[in-house]
């Protein structure tokens, strides 16, 4: 309140008319009052933005724990479904080999036979 009394009694000195200082002084208090911050004002300011900075904060590190926990979840059933899928596979190629060694003694035992018969045949 210094400030403005020490302008209007500058203005009315300067011989301003009481109606023009007066409404000078009230522009400025009305300007300074909507436009500029106090040191309050930047104190609350302050305040609210940590209170948020906090809360992101604390918001940040539950999705990330929820993430994490989802991300681990499905990695464990991909190893899961490809272990699966392995021992499936590994069956396959063993049930394949049983096959072929079965067809290769087959063959063997045809080829031989045709040859002994051959060899009797020859004889």
């Amino acid at each position: 309140m210094k400030v403005e009394m020490a302008l209007y009694k500058a203005l009315v000195a300067s011989n301003v008319p009481e109606q023009h200082a007066t409404a000078v002084i009230d522009a400025m208090e009305k300007e300074m009052t909507s436009v500029l911050a106090t040191k309050a004002d930047l104190t609350a300011l302050r305040t609210e933005l940590k209170a948020d900075i906090t809360t992101v904060h604390t918001e940040l590190k539950a999705d990330i724990a929820t993430l994490r926990a989802d991300l681990k979840t499905e990695i464990s059933e991909v190893r899961n479904a490809l272990t699966t899928d392995g021992e499936k596979r590994l069956k396959e190629l063993a049930n394949l080999e049983n096959k072929l060694t079965l067809r290769m003694i087959l063959l063997l035992s045809a080829f031989g036979s045709l040859l002994f018969g051959a060899l009797k045949y020859l004889n």
